[in-house]
């Protein structure tokens, strides 16, 4: 899948480096093949983040192409560290079969940095003393003993241009700690697509979706959705907290999936796990609350007491790509604003999944909303759903039992 077995990974002064992985059918087909997969990045080693790109995604081959490549950008950087190879692993795919002989690619990044010289040189002064840096002046480099807020002086006349900032370092597979470091990131980067071209989970755009929440009511995110949804709509156990808050009642997190060689497969039992979100990214992550609630609040949701029905309609109705096919993931699979859909004919069901813990789904000829919230990882919820939804819808177990289904 590689272009190349080795990238260099350069220092903080340009752009990305990006590896492209290409994942190759063997033949084309008449339908779209998704294609899941997982980015195993180098070990921690206290310098941040060695890849910028989401962890795990789902690349899409359209219907009659028979490839589509995944980037991943190298984070820059001025330590001075090891050779670090990182993996991308295939899991699995819909309308397709991975090759378990050609389902991984490992390349190393190779490392570029050199310890600097040292010699007498003021490395640091206080932004207003209108004093100069000079000397082996790193860019990106807080110098030892420089207090906090320190900024190189704009008067500094060093021959290298000197750019010391405090921007947290990238951490897991978030651009940033913050929205401003993330959206600074994400102005260097380039389009995984052209609007319109192709899906793709992301993140960033539910993050953007916040912004405008919080633009046009004036209020934070969270206040907007627990005034205006959770509370009028009687909620009471929702509330947003990853592992470091302490949420009453909620059971500990699990993880049957084993990532130690690199390859995802299933661990010999189960495992803690730790799972925390920057608070800027609570749009697509981090709200707790019971199984009935939610199903509490997909009935209102159908039932028009949050939005109007031409609404809910458009938020449910698969989105259409710019050649105007309907984007699926798989026969009737496809995806609304936000939601799942799934048009199974006289069955007609909308819904969410995450983390491969919950799942949920409204069955919106039938009226019925089934809802699974486990804390182990790997437990595939959206099979559970299924099957108790066609205990209650018995067609959906007929459907199920086709050739091909």
């Amino acid at each position: 899948m590689p272009l190349g077995p080795t990238v260099i990974e350069g220092t903080d002064g340009g752009s990305s480096h990006v590896i492209h992985f290409t994942i190759q059918l063997d033949k084309t087909v008449p339908v779209n093949v998704g294609v899941n997969f997982l980015i195993t990045p180098p070990g921690a080693d206290g310098n941040g983040a060695d890849v910028s790109s989401p962890l795990a995604g789902t690349a899409v081959i359209l219907a009659g192409s028979s490839s589509v490549v995944v980037d991943v950008a190298i984070v820059q950087d001025h330590f001075v560290e090891f050779n670090e190879p990182f993996s991308i692993t295939l899991t699995d795919a819909i309308n397709a079969v991975i090759d378990p002989a050609a389902d991984t690619a490992t390349i190393t990044i190779i490392d570029d940095d050199l310890n600097p010289v040292a010699v007498d040189d003021t490395n640091w002064v206080q932004e207003d003393s209108a004093a100069t840096a000079t000397g082996n002046v790193l860019e990106n480099h807080n110098h030892p003993g420089a207090p906090v807020g320190a900024f190189a002086d704009v008067q500094d006349v060093d021959t290298d241009p000197l750019q010391v900032t405090n921007v947290n370092p990238i951490t897991g597979t978030w651009l940033g700690d913050t929205r401003d470091d993330a959206m600074k990131k994400l102005a260097g980067m380039p389009m995984q697509a052209k609007p319109g071209e192709t899906w793709s989970y992301n993140q960033t755009n539910y993050m953007l979706l916040g912004m405008l929440v919080e633009k046009y009511s004036g209020m934070s995110f969270d206040d907007f959705i627990m005034q205006k949804i959770a509370k009028p709509l009687m909620l009471s156990s929702a509330t947003y907290g990853d592992s470091r808050v302490v949420v009453p009642n909620r059971g500990s997190w699990y993880s049957i999936i084993d990532f130690s060689s690199g390859r995802p497969k299933r661990a010999k039992s189960a495992y803690p796990t730790w799972v925390t979100y920057p608070g800027f990214i609570h749009t697509a992550a981090g709200l707790n609350m019971t199984s009935l609630d939610l199903a509490r609040f997909a009935d209102a949701v159908a039932g028009g007491r949050i939005l109007k029905q031409p609404s809910v309609d458009q938020m449910w109705t698969a989105v259409k790509l710019n050649d105007g096919t309907t984007f699926r993931m798989e026969k009737t699979l496809g995806v609304g604003l936000g939601w799942i859909v799934d048009d199974i004919p006289g069955h007609r069901a909308v819904g969410g999944t995450g983390g491969s813990t919950v799942a949920f789904r409204h069955f919106r000829d039938d009226n019925i909303t089934v809802v699974v919230m486990t804390n182990l990882q790997g437990i595939d919820p959206d099979a559970m759903v299924d099957s108790i939804a066609a205990l209650y819808i018995p067609a959906l177990k007929t459907a199920a039992s086709l050739p091909g289904s």
